[in-house]
């Protein structure tokens, strides 16, 4: 499932399961449409994101992204950067 937060200045307010952190920091997964030869294809995305507060189920994050961003909050399956996707939205 893809879901699109609400940013307020410089932060924006997803659900903390959508960021995650490795080695070099944190990061969300996104959706990008790109051009390849099948056609249009949505794309996973890996954002780095500063956490600005957390709270019980949310997290303020900074960083690479903005409203219209499509934000990784759940999957059936594993995926990461480079990945195709298929979209389910949240409901």
């Amino acid at each position: 499932r893809r879901q699109r937060q609400m940013c307020i200045r410089d932060s924006c307010v997803l659900p903390a399961s959508a960021v995650h952190k490795d080695n070099t920091g944190c990061y969300v997964l996104a959706i990008e449409q790109k051009a390849t030869i099948l056609g249009q294809q949505n794309i996973v995305v890996s954002l780095p994101v500063t956490v600005v507060e957390t709270g019980d189920t949310t997290a303020a994050v900074s960083g690479a992204l903005d409203a219209d961003t499509q934000v990784i909050v759940s999957s059936t399956r594993a995926v990461q950067a480079g990945d195709r996707v298929k979209i389910h939205d949240a409901s």
